[in-house]
């Protein structure tokens, strides 16, 4: 009879079998199961449980798969950049902040995710959060010499609503406070 080893816990799968083919024994089962401290790969038990075995007898073991996949929330979409990132950071997750201008979405709010929520990625992966930088800042033009049909037409290419006028319809001076 051959002592079954006991110190196969932390080592690789093939050094495992090294071990046990040293010791008069065979590597059996290789089961595979997730386990959070140990690398895909590594031993974290020796499944049989006899202390001697025969000599050419298989020894079981159960191998590391690493951890589990993560899924990625199904609710930061809507929620702050630092809501979103500690409920990333509560599965082990990572944020990985993105900017985007949003006519509809306030600033700082995540506006998109990925990969897309619900998907299983590895522990530690990176997800992408676009967060909105609220709406997309309009350069004004310079109508200052044009006539005012002119100038509104300008503004209105640049996306602005026109207010009130003041003055006479011709052409837009600058008014006293831009002359310096």
């Amino acid at each position: 009879l051959k002592p079954v080893p006991t110190d196969l816990v932390g080592l690789t799968l093939e050094e495992a079998e090294a071990f046990l083919v040293g010791a008069g024994l065979v590597l059996g089962a290789a089961e595979e199961r997730f386990d959070e401290q140990a690398a895909p790969g590594v031993v974290v038990e020796v499944a049989t449980t006899a202390t001697e075995l025969p000599t050419g007898e298989s020894v079981d073991l159960v191998v590391s798969r690493g951890p589990r996949p993560r899924q990625i929330p199904e609710t930061l979409v809507g929620r702050s950049f630092d809501e979103a990132q500690a409920e990333l950071a509560a599965q082990s997750l990572q944020a990985n902040r993105l900017e985007a201008y949003d006519n509809a979405v306030p600033a700082g709010i995540v506006i998109a995710v990925s990969p897309d929520p619900g998907r299983r990625v590895p522990r530690d992966s990176a997800v992408d959060l676009t967060v909105s930088l609220g709406p997309e800042p309009v350069v004004i033009p310079d109508v200052i010499g044009l006539d005012v049909a002119s100038a509104a037409a300008a503004l209105r290419n640049a996306g602005l609503c026109i207010g009130d006028t003041d003055g006479p319809p011709g052409i837009i001076h600058p008014s006293k406070s831009s002359r310096g």
